[in-house]
């Protein structure tokens, strides 16, 4: 179903039994400003061929995911804070939905506890009928739409950019139960600028990523897990990205592609940990671990590893901040250097992160009511960080759509 410049801004979303808003079929609306909350579901599913500008949203207290999109899919997704949801905040998903009964169910292999028992509970067992049930709901059904509300013609364009690929851009996806953003994609996917914050599981897990994913100046940051998980055979770019004091490691990387220019500190496991990967480029990136290796490169690695800065983190921690399994000879380490604190007891942190400062490192919402998420993600740039690190509807709905 085409369907042009629909606009759905301000509204009450709330304690629909699946999708609070569901777009597929070619539905292109703009979806503002929106409360998308206490659903027996998903809050937003951008299903087959849906695309639209989902700006400016809370999509809060969900028992499914906050959004989730299918890969076949080309939505926008700016400034908007998902949080509170049982399962993942933000979930990109292979064109079949069957072949993901698993991460409906809020696991995935290698997970170990990674946000799934949290999510099990919550699942409904006929989420996929419910699912295709969707597909077949009357294409002719209501479309509200205020036309006296609209925007301009020029507003309507001006704020709609063209794209060829699914962009997340400027949102907070915060406190839900399982990964902040879980992707496993046949597409190509940007996800810039975002907060991945106080996720039960990793801030984001790529396990599958046949074209390129590129993550680009996120803030990841106290996830119940690690930071960044990408699994064999992902195409992945990291660059720019602030990870922080995340409960895992930093980054755990297994695919190719490459790790450039991130300030990765203060997670409790390694740093940046690469195995079984065929191609990899580690460069120019600051990192500092609480317990682990700063950079440990595991079994037959290839790649170069270069003009990385590793400072050291816990004055216990004696493992090596830069580490490769004796006999691999496909790796190339050049021109890494490593930081030791100063004896001088001064009580000053010992490094700076200057030149450039830190990378995106952003406050959480800690302590605000539903009511009061703002609309538009805030990502400050901090000075310094210092070395020492410790360890069918329901009754109560107001609106609901198929778009």
């Amino acid at each position: 179903m085409q369907v042009c410049f629909v606009y759905i801004p301000e509204n009450v979303i709330r304690e629909n039994q699946w999708g609070g808003v569901d777009i597929r079929r070619g539905g292109d609306p703009i979806l503002r400003n929106n409360y998308i909350c206490y659903g027996y579901s998903d809050g937003v599913v951008v299903g087959e061929r849906g695309r639209g500008l989902i700006e400016g949203n809370h999509v809060y207290c969900n028992k499914g995911c906050g959004v989730w999109v299918m890969s076949s899919s080309l939505p926008q997704l700016l400034g908007n804070y998902i949080v509170h949801n049982c399962m993942y905040g933000l979930a990109v998903f292979c064109r079949k939905d069957p072949d993901n009964i698993e991460a409906r169910e809020g696991s995935w292999a290698g997970q170990e506890g990674i946000g799934g028992d949290i999510a099990n509970g919550e699942r409904r067992g006929v989420e996929g009928e419910a699912r295709e049930g969707q597909e077949n709901f009357n294409e002719e059904g209501e479309l509200f739409a205020w036309e006296s509300d609209l925007d301009s013609e020029d507003e309507r364009h001006s704020a709609r950019r063209s794209i060829s690929v699914a962009l997340m851009e400027g949102n907070c996806v915060s406190y839900n139960g399982a990964v902040g953003l879980y992707v496993k994609s046949s597409e190509a996917l940007n996800v810039l600028a975002n907060l991945m914050n106080r996720n039960c599981g990793p801030g984001i897990a790529v396990l599958q990523s046949a074209q390129l994913t590129r993550l680009v100046t996120n803030c990841i940051v106290e996830n119940g897990r690690g930071g960044i998980t990408v699994e064999k055979d992902c195409r992945v770019e990291l660059r720019g990205n602030g990870i922080y004091e995340n409960s895992g490691h930093g980054v755990r990387f297994s695919g190719t592609g490459q790790i450039a220019e991130n300030d990765v500190v203060g997670n409790c496991g390694y740093g940046i940990q690469v195995s079984a990967s065929t191609d990899i480029k580690v460069v120019r990136n600051r990192v500092q671990p609480a317990q682990g290796c700063g950079i440990a490169l595991l079994g037959p690695v290839k790649g170069v590893v270069h003009d990385n800065i590793l400072f050291q983190g816990h004055p216990e921690n004696k493992k090596p901040l830069l580490h490769m399994d004796a006999g691999n000879e496909s790796c190339v380490l050049r021109n890494n250097s490593i930081l030791r604190p100063n004896n001088s007891g001064t009580s000053s942190p010992p490094w700076l992160l200057e030149n450039p400062p830190p990378r995106p490192l952003a406050s959480s919402p800690v302590g605000l009511s539903s009511s009061q998420y703002p609309s538009r993600l805030g990502i400050s740039m901090t000075t310094r960080v210092g070395a020492a690190v410790e360890s069918g509807c329901h009754s109560g709905s107001m609106f609901c759509s198929i778009l």
